[in-house]
This record gives C-alpha cells, structure tokens and sequence, in this order.
C-alpha cells in the first residue's frame, strides 16, 4: 500500500522522520484506464512539494492555527481478508481520538492539507480508489475534511473519472476530470476548479443521466462557504450535447478545412428548402466576400468566433437574399480550429451586437415583427456551441 500526505508549505508542517519523502509529479499511477494521468493539475495555485508514501504521521495544524497536532494513518490489514486496502485516520484531540475508516482500490491514494478557508488551520484534502479493480471499473474520488466537534467532516467530494457503458458495445469510453486550486478574489480562500477531459466523441448511444450531466459540464468552480462550513458551486460552463445536426461534440462533418468549404455548407443550407430554385452545382465555384466581422471568443486568449452573412456571398451564377423584405434571416458562426474552421452555431435576425460577459463572447440579435416590435434574443458561449439563453418580445 502506498499512502501519501502532502504538507502545505505556509503552514509548515513537519514529517515525522519514518515517513518516505516525495515528489508529486513521481507518484505512481492508479490502476485504470486513467493510469499514468496526474488529476492535480500543474496550472494549479498550490502544488504540494513532499508526500508521505506510506502509512505514518504527520504534523500539522488540523486542529488550532496556533497549534500542531499529529495525523495518523494506520493500516487496518487482515491477513484472514486481503487484499490490504483498509485504512483509518486518527488525530488526538485533547483525551479523544478523531477516528475516519476508509478503503482504497490497489492500496493507493494521497492525502495532503491546504487552508481552504484562511483561518490558520488546515483541512485535509484526499484521493481514494473507489469502484473495485479493473481497466474499466476504477474510480478516483476527490473528498476535502475538516475537523469539527471532534469528528472528520466531508465538506466537498467528486468522483475524478469514469466511463460511459452500454452493454454488447465493447470497452467503454473514458472521462476523467483535473482539478485545481485558486485564489480568484484574492480572499485567500481556496477554490476548486474542476476540467473535464471528454472522449473526442460522445457516443449516441450514451442515456445514462448521471454520464450525461458530467459531459454537460466542462467546466466547474467551487467556492467554500464559511457561513455553511461546505464548498458550493460558484460558476459553471454548460454545453449541449444534442443539437439540430445531431451530437454535438466535435464533429467531422462540422468542420470544414477552409473557408471556401465554410461557404459552401452555408450556401447548401439556405438553398437547401428551396427546391424551385434551379441552382447550378457549385462544387468547383469559388465564393466571393468583401468583408468578414470577426470577434475575440474568450478573454486571455487568442480565439476568434467568424460571423458570416449569407447575403455577402456571391457567385458567378447566382446572387440570392435569405432574408426577405424585413430582412429577417440567419448568421452563420465559424471559429478557427487547427485544421481549418468549425461550425459553432446561428443567430437569429436582422442585426446583431457582440459584448462580453463573464470573459466569453455573447450575440444579441433583433428580429423585426413591425414598426413597432422586435423580438431581442441572447446568445452565450456554452462551451462548444453557441446557444439561445433567452429572449422577449419588445413592443
């Protein structure tokens, strides 16, 4: 079994002088499909810089910030039931003993602690196996500790990985999460940040609601509430993983290699209803545009979203209008990729506005009604698509 406690520097805890010393980055992996991925994520504000690989004791200030007190951890093997994966934690608090049991899948996980909320003391912040053994059956659970009226309390869990099943379809595809910590508002409380890694491709047959509400997140802040005593949820990304054209994730046929081939599937869905036009082919037809408006998708980088007009294209053999007397009609939104341009999603109207909020990009659209009326909808950045988050009728 191999067990690890991380001290955190401020407080400087010091190892008792049994303990093995170690570098997080060299520990080994967990056995799974994850093995050999690092879920404490090198981005993040805090990095342990000593581990405990075993059990042992550990000083620290898990119970007073003008105090150090003593963290154990003993195995609780029994030859007549092994393996040996059965653990308890123990602190002396005055005449008593906090006590927590635990298991842990291949006899591994770590244990550190952090001042997630600026009161001097530090909480205790652990990875277990859970699920059994397995390529596909283990799971890394990510739980933060407190100690209060003499016992541990969990005061924030997640499971770091998992799989989505479906029977007579093989090996499952795999998910797994980093997380990391970070000061946003600079209070010097912890937050946790969790980054979900998705398979390049959800698969259609995936109806398990739990696996679709961890795909719909790729994104999540943890912010700890003093006046609870728990983490709770302070921002989150959401993405949809269905749409018009089926599932959502990364696409091959939504990715065109240049913006010619962007043009052409623009062209293909406005003249797609059209049946009475007779259109010539335009396989071998190169578009025409004066002008493309082209606006920062995410603050601190470099990404761009495209808004194409189809009204600004033009061909030798056609030059049609989508959008009637009102001028009503669809914009078409393009970001660069690697290998060319990927659709993200249409606005709705005759004009539109871009802004920023909250360091993504969002479209504001007018559909004209009458004179006197318009319909105003928002559109937000939710991950991977551009999406409707709401509308209203002015008059």
């Amino acid at each position: 079994m191999k067990l690890i406690i991380v001290c955190l520097m401020l407080s400087c805890p010091a190892f008792i002088a049994s303990a093995q010393e170690s570098n997080i980055s060299q520990l080994p992996a967990f056995g799974s499909s994850c093995a050999g991925i690092e879920m404490l994520s090198p981005k993040s504000s805090f990095i342990p810089k000593h581990a405990l690989t075993r059990p042992g004791k550990l000083t620290g200030k898990w119970l007073l910030p003008s105090k150090n007190s003593v963290l154990e951890v003993r195995s609780r093997y029994n030859k007549d039931n092994p393996p040996d994966e059965d653990f308890s934690m123990l602190i002396q608090s005055g005449t008593n003993t906090v006590r927590r049991d635990f298991d842990s899948s291949y006899s591994t996980f770590r244990i550190y602690g952090v001042d997630v909320d600026a009161d001097g003391k530090e909480e205790i912040v652990r990875e277990r196996g859970t699920g059994g053994h397995g390529t596909f059956v283990y799971v890394e659970r990510l739980e933060v500790l407190t100690i209060a009226d003499d016992c541990f309390v969990t005061i924030f869990a997640c499971d770091l990985n998992g799989y989505l099943w479906e029977p007579g379809m093989g090996d499952p595809v795999s998910w797994y999460r980093q997380y990391r910590w970070l000061d946003t508002d600079n209070d010097k409380m912890m937050e946790i940040e969790l980054t979900l890694v998705a398979p390049p491709v959800i698969p259609k047959y995936t109806g398990d609601i739990n696996d679709l509400q961890v795909l719909q997140h790729p994104t999540m802040l943890f912010k700890y509430n003093p006046g609870r005593k728990r983490y709770e949820i302070l921002r989150e990304d959401f993405r949809p993983l269905i749409d018009g054209m089926g599932v959502s994730a990364p696409d091959p046929l939504l990715c065109f290699k240049d913006l010619q081939a962007c043009y052409k599937y623009i062209v293909d869905s406005e003249t797609r209803n059209l049946e009475y036009l007779d259109l010539p082919p335009h396989k071998d037809i190169v578009f025409k545009v004066d002008k493309l408006d082209s606006f920062l998708l995410q603050e601190g980088t470099d990404r761009k979203v495209i808004v194409i007009d189809p009204d600004v294209l033009t061909r030798p053999y056609l030059h049609f209008s989508s959008r009637g007397a009102q001028g009503n009609g669809d914009y078409y939104l393009f970001t660069p990729i690697q290998s060319g341009f990927r659709f993200v999603g249409k606005l709705a109207g005759n004009n539109y506005t871009w802004g920023m909020i909250d360091g993504k990009a969002q479209f504001t659209t007018w559909w004209h009604m009458s004179a006197s009326s318009s319909i105003i909808a928002v559109y937000d950045w939710v991950g991977l698509m551009f999406k409707e988050t709401s509308s209203i009728l002015r008059e």
